[in-house]
């Protein structure tokens, strides 16, 4: 699983393992980011962000609701409408708290997204039923990035100088992604290296 495709209401992501970071694509209705996040640039810090309803929304939808009502209660008295129409008259009241409603649906529902901490948003929608794909994605993440440095650090190469492929192997065993006789081993061929050159 190289790729990770997620949507919610008018908003997708999807999310793809390339050679070298992640490639993001989000669309929304009216836009549409593409970006690429590259593995130095992801850190391994993950938080979770929990969006709650908007209480001013609420309370917008409160005062419509009340106002439709008052409205046509006051119809009512002032027109001498008969009762058949009751029903007619309150759903006219009601539209702007219908319409209202329609466009603030999304903002009653608590959300929730999980932060992948880098330079550039790496953030995935974390509901329930996401949860268990989204936490398998993030771990193939940290294995990619993880298997990047080993490719492009841990070897004897002659064009790079000994002292910075060392800094290298040090930095690869000190973040955990190689071990102590992995980095014994590519240290020993350096220093053997180093003596065959003479420097």
């Amino acid at each position: 699983m190289k790729i990770l495709n997620q949507k919610y209401n008018r908003h997708s992501k999807t999310f793809e393992i390339v050679e070298d970071g992640v490639f993001v694509i989000e669309k929304t209705s009216n836009t549409n980011n593409e970006y690429k996040v590259h593995f130095e640039d992801i850190g391994t810090e993950e938080f979770i962000l929990n969006k709650k309803k908007d209480s001013a929304i609420t309370i917008l939808l409160l005062s419509l609701l009340f106002n439709a009502i008052f409205s046509c209660y006051i119809i009512f008295q002032e027109f001498e409408i008969p009762d058949k129409y009751l029903l007619l008259i309150l759903n006219a009241c009601l539209v702007p708290f219908y319409i209202v409603i329609g466009i603030y649906w999304s903002e009653f529902k608590n959300e929730s997204i999980k932060v992948l901490k880098s330079k550039n948003p790496i953030n995935f929608f974390y509901r329930e039923k996401e949860r268990k794909e989204v936490n398998d994605f993030i771990t193939l993440i940290k294995e990619s990035k993880k298997q990047f440095f080993i490719n492009q650090y841990y070897k004897v190469d002659n064009l790079i100088p000994i002292d910075v492929q060392k800094h290298r192997i040090h930095w690869l065993y000190e973040n955990k992604y190689i071990s102590e006789s992995d980095a014994k081993f590519i240290l020993d061929e350096l220093e053997s290296k180093r003596i065959i050159e003479g420097k």
